[in-house]
């Protein structure tokens, strides 16, 4: 019994971080003062036949049927309790959202009703192995839950998880989706998405590049064509603009930095397109790049004595 409370509360702390993670502080704020009510609800909901059937191990079925059913009534009678106790306590945590929050989450002693005494009863045989396998189960479908209605994402958005990127597919109870460009698909848990930093560009993703200039070249002139060879790109988007200008000074070149998004699923096609048009742009536009190169100063040595 102790491993399966233990389970249990383990569950629930995962639950909290991940809403945590999800929610705003002012929200995660009303869900607490919603927490503080339920807990109650909870504690009575019981009414002792958790205990009684883990007492007693001779029930009968008739015994177990009857206390089934009083646990089924005293889920609906905590339900109509908090429906109706909802005004009140907003008026106490002077939160008026409270009230259609406490509502919602007042259908929870319902749903608890009609399965609990089938947890009492495996707390009462020690199948904490099953108990544990549940509780596991539902920790997973309550981070899809809250993945779901935290819509961190959405099918069609491009996100990046611990260095994984791809366009979401399909958002499930249990996993997330991706496909990328080469056609792959890549199924994450959402375990693993929850509580992680999680990177989402929407539709388009950044490209990123460098392109050197000589030191003798004109760097506002090369920025310019730049400017036009990109625009002149299927696939760029011009809403964000492309940002374009000095990135550093190397030891051979003027780095002239460019960034501007593209549609995920043509990521790498249109970044090859990009650059040639900038090749092509700046070579016909005279501006020279240049290659790594050294100089070498030889001095005759001095005659010998």
């Amino acid at each position: 019994m102790a491993g399966a409370r233990f389970v249990r509360v383990g569950a629930q702390f995962v639950q909290l971080l991940i809403l945590a993670r999800l929610l705003e502080p002012g929200d995660f704020g009303l869900m607490a003062m919603v927490t503080v009510v339920t807990s109650f609800g909870e504690a009575i909901s019981d009414v002792g036949v958790g205990s009684a059937i883990i007492h007693f191990h001779e029930a009968t079925r008739r015994q177990l049927s009857t206390l089934y059913w009083v646990n089924v009534l005293a889920g609906v009678f905590v339900f109509g309790v908090v429906q109706l106790v909802a005004p009140y306590a907003a008026g106490m945590f002077k939160e008026p959202e409270v009230i259609g929050l406490l509502r919602t989450a007042s259908y929870m002693f319902l749903v608890m009703a009609v399965g609990q005494q089938f947890q009492f009863m495996l707390e009462r045989d020690l199948k904490f192995r099953t108990l544990a396998v549940i509780e596991a189960t539902a920790t997973l479908v309550g981070a899809g839950v809250a993945i779901i209605l935290g819509r961190p994402f959405t099918v069609g958005n491009t996100i990046m998880i611990n260095d994984i990127s791809g366009i979401v597919e399909e958002v499930k109870l249990s996993t997330t989706i991706l496909a990328t460009e080469d056609g792959e698909k890549i199924t994450i848990p959402n375990k693993h998405i929850i509580g992680e930093i999680l990177t989402n560009s929407f539709e388009y993703k950044v490209v990123e590049g460098v392109v050197g200039i000589d030191y003798s070249s004109d760097p506002e002139r090369a920025i310019a064509i730049v400017q036009r060879s990109l625009e002149g790109v299927e696939g760029v988007t011009q809403e964000p603009a492309p940002q374009i200008g000095i990135q550093g000074f190397g030891d051979c070149s003027i780095d002239i930095g460019m960034r501007y998004w593209v549609q995920t699923h043509r990521y790498y096609q249109t970044q090859y397109t990009a650059n040639l048009a900038v090749f092509r742009g700046l070579i016909a536009g005279g501006i020279e790049i240049p290659y790594p190169r050294r100089e070498l100063h030889f001095r005759n040595a001095p005659p010998a004595a």
